[in-house]
């Protein structure tokens, strides 16, 4: 490099400044950074975590059907309904007390449940439909 030292003005000849010792650091390449997918599956243990360089970017898939049954949910609200079973069945924990206290929210919310259920429109927790009748 030919030309003046940013620090005391001097003539430079090469790299290093003769009189105040200032060198001009050369730019290092820039680091190539690599993405890695990591899968996460909902209801399957956790893979071991990769790290390489430093990205890491985590793409959820999450299952269509719920793993709980439209069957057993059925048959919890045709019997247990008043109590909330199926409810809790499903992992719907507050309702499923409220159903608990209020006799199944007194017999309507059971019936609209057992029709739900029926039509394939209930939902457990997660928000995903009940698995085909198994």
């Amino acid at each position: 490099m030919a030309g003046k030292c940013p620090c005391c003005g001097a003539h430079i000849k090469v790299d290093k400044c003769e009189y105040c010792g200032y060198v001009e650091k050369k730019p290092e390449p820039p680091v190539k950074k690599e993405v890695i997918y990591k899968h996460i599956y909902v209801n399957e243990p956790e893979p071991p975590k990769v790290i390489v360089k430093e990205v890491v970017k985590e793409v959820k898939y999450t299952p269509e059907t719920s793993e709980k049954s439209r069957l057993v949910a059925l048959l919890l609200c045709l019997f247990l309904g008043w109590i909330g079973g199926h409810r809790f069945y499903v992992g719907k924990i507050g309702t499923g007390v409220f159903y608990l206290f209020s006799g199944g929210f007194w017999g309507i919310g059971v019936f609209f449940d057992f029709i739900a259920i029926l039509s394939g429109n209930f939902k457990d927790k997660e928000g995903l439909a009940l698995s085909k009748w198994q």
